[in-house]
C-alpha cells in the first residue's frame, strides 16, 4: 500500500491496483488507466500521483499531471528499461522488520 498526500493505492494479490481518496491526486483511476494495470509487480507515490510498474515492464501512471501522473512525453525511455528488485524495504518493511526477515530466510537455507 502507498500512501500520497491525500490518496492511497493498494496492490491487490491479483496483480491490480485499487485507489482512493482525492480523485485528481490519484485516488480515482480512469479506466483507460486501470486496463493497463494488470501484472502490476510494484507501486509508488508521491503526494499528487502515482506510478505502477507491470511484469511486462510497462510503467503506468495517473493523478496530477504535471507532478507526475502523466508519463506519455517519457515513455519510450521507462516502458521496458526499469529494473525491478524486490526487497524488504522496498516492500515496505522497516529496518528491524528487515532483519527478522532475513535471519527467518537464513534459518530455512540452512
Amino acid at each position: 500500500m502507498v500512501c500520497g498526500g491525500v490518496a492511497f493505492a493498494a496492490l491487490r494479490a491479483n496483480g491490480t491496483v485499487v485507489a482512493w481518496g482525492t480523485a485528481d491526486r490519484g485516488g480515482e483511476i480512469p479506466d483507460y488507466i486501470a486496463a493497463r494495470l494488470v501484472n502490476v509487480r510494484a507501486i509508488y507515490g508521491n503526494t499528487h500521483a502515482f506510478a505502477a510498474l507491470t511484469s511486462s515492464g510497462e510503467v503506468v501512471t495517473w493523478g496530477r499531471g504535471p507532478a507526475g501522473g502523466n508519463s506519455d512525453a517519457v515513455a519510450d525511455q521507462l516502458n521496458g528499461k526499469i529494473f525491478y528488485e524486490a526487497t524488504a524495504l522496498s516492500r515496505g518493511l522497516g529496518m528491524r522488520e528487515t532483519r527478522l526477515l532475513e535471519a527467518a530466510e537464513s534459518e530455512q537455507t540452512s
